[in-house]
């Protein structure tokens, strides 16, 4: 199987994944450090050390302090795959309208069969909205959210941490930081502060049985609650106008294999939240 190479993270910087890089970088190149979060290269010492993991901005996805009575509304798969040839991720968004009646396990079989009908199976689901890349990651209502990577676990994989237990890797694998690094708002949105989360509760690490035509690997879950500071649902935001968006900073913490066997951190960095409804 071809291992994809450090030359493959540097030309991911443009795809919204970038070595990670959440504090001052001890990888070193030449003996000199290189900060990945400047588009630095990665040096090729076999033990290098990246930091990358934000603190907590908001609570964790982990918290077992969220709202109750969660139902959700609308059904999002986000498939990801990294090509071993080279080039950034490819990135789908596919979402579902539900009734808010459906049970985990029924919500899990939709996953499956949405991520099998994207690579082929056609299991005549109509869709609410699709969308490619991380444009316009977005939800106008309580919404159950799952990511999954195409690839093998021995060369990308959600952040984990072998020596950990499920509930302790729970906590490492989706973050919220202030700050954005999309550029594809006007000045004004891209500097904007971002919300602390007080949205995304609930993850889950699951796998697929028997899926077909797609990698052995975990699926990731979290339940987006939509509800304001003042626990309200939040009020519709115009489309367009991204002034008025809820906008979280999310973090999707990955690791991916070097030609070396090594496992780098990387980050893919959405901006999330509410956006305005527009199928």
């Amino acid at each position: 199987m071809t291992d994809i190479d450090r030359r493959t993270l540097v030309m991911l910087a443009g795809a919204g994944l970038v070595v990670a890089g959440c504090g001052p970088s001890k990888e070193k190149k030449h003996g000199k450090p290189v900060n990945p979060g400047q588009g630095g290269k990665p040096g090729k010492d076999p033990e290098i050390e990246t930091s990358g993991e934000c603190d907590e901005f908001g609570h964790s996805v982990a918290s077992p302090k969220m709202p109750a009575g969660f139902k959700a509304r609308l059904l999002c798969v986000v498939y990801i795959r990294f090509p071993t040839t080279g080039g950034g991720p490819i990135i789908q968004q596919k979402y579902v309208e539900l009734s808010g009646s459906e049970s985990d396990a029924a919500i899990r079989t939709m996953v499956q069969k949405v991520l099998e009908q994207i690579k082929g199976t056609d299991h005549h689901i109509s869709y609410y909205r699709e969308r490619s890349d991380f444009e316009k990651f977005s939800f106008d209502r309580p919404t159950y959210v799952a990511f999954f990577v195409d690839n093998d676990e021995g060369l990308v994989r959600f952040n984990w941490d072998d020596t950990l237990g499920e509930e302790d890797n729970r906590e490492h694998i989706l973050r919220f930081t202030p700050f954005s690094g999309h550029k594809g708002y006007p000045r004004e949105a891209h500097y904007k502060r971002r919300k602390a989360n007080k949205n995304f509760y609930g993850i889950q690490i699951w796998t697929m049985p028997s899926a077909k035509n797609l990698a052995k690997a975990k699926v990731i879950s979290v339940n987006y609650f939509n509800r304001d500071e003042s626990e309200q649902q939040i009020k519709r935001p115009h489309p367009v106008d991204n002034r008025t968006w809820y906008l979280y900073s999310m973090n999707i913490h990955l690791q991916m294999a070097t030609s070396s066997g090594k496992m780098v951190p990387v980050i893919l960095d959405p901006d999330t939240g509410n956006m305005g409804s527009d199928p």
